[in-house]
Formats: C-alpha cells, structure tokens, sequence
C-alpha cells in the first residue's frame, strides 16, 4: 500500500453545508452508497488521474485512533477490500474505500483534494469533527 499525504480541516457550518476557511469548491452530493460522502471536482480530477497510474487500486479513507486529539485520518492506495467490512462509495466514474467504522465518522463528510505552495493532498471536511489539535491533523468527534 501506497501512504498519501493527509491534512485536516476544521469546519465551518454555514447554510446548512460545510465549508473550509480556504474556500471550497462545490461538491457532488450524490453517491451511489449508503455513505452520505461527498466529494469535490478537484478530488475526483486526482482520483482519477491515481486510477490512470494504479488501475488495481482505490483511495482508502481510514479514521484511527492517534493524534492529540484522539482521532486522524489515513489515506492509502489500496487493491484490497473486505465486502464484509467495508462500504464503496461511487461518485460517477471514482470509487472510495472505507471500512465500517471509519465510515460512521466521515457521515457528511467532504473530499477535497488542494495544491498549495507547501504541496498537494487530501483534506476532509467533516461536520462531525467537535475539536481539532493545534497541527490540524488529528480531531475529537
């Protein structure tokens, strides 16, 4: 498995939709899963451009116990999956993978992918998050 870089987000609830202080882009609130996730224009032009690179492999999106705050996200590149254990969630023509756990913390949750000066990465904006550490990388729900 391949690690990805992961930042987190402190929400901002506003008109009922979260958003980042850095300003998002819209999202598709539509998926073809159980998971109500949604994912950016940006993410989904990355996930695609990692499905050309990897064709066997999906984005997985884990929440594990760590950080400061008690919880921080994981991004991997993954060819393996437990139909028993984990949800796909389909936005089009891009797939995400998430176990069942990980799943109930990312409820409502976006995927944004973001290039800035200091790099490009992943970023989850999740109105489920109650705190943030001072890093940004880890959350408490």
């Amino acid at each position: 498995m391949e690690d990805l870089e992961f930042v987190f987000e402190t929400p901002v609830i506003s008109s009922g939709l979260a958003s980042s202080d850095s300003g998002k882009s819209q999202s598709d609130s539509t998926s073809d899963s159980a998971v109500n996730i949604s994912v950016t224009e940006q993410a989904k032009q990355k996930l695609r451009a990692l499905h050309q690179q990897s064709p066997d492999k999906m984005l997985r999106i884990s929440v594990k116990a760590g950080g400061c705050s008690g919880y921080q996200y994981e991004f991997l590149l993954d060819n393996k999956s437990d139909a028993a254990k984990d949800d796909f969630v389909t936005h089009g023509d891009v797939s995400l993978l998430l176990d069942n756990i990980s799943a109930g913390f990312l409820t409502n949750a976006i995927v944004d992918y973001q290039k800035k000066l200091s790099g490009e990465s992943f970023h989850i904006i999740n109105p489920n998050a109650v705190n943030s550490c001072g890093c940004g990388v880890s959350f408490s729900a």
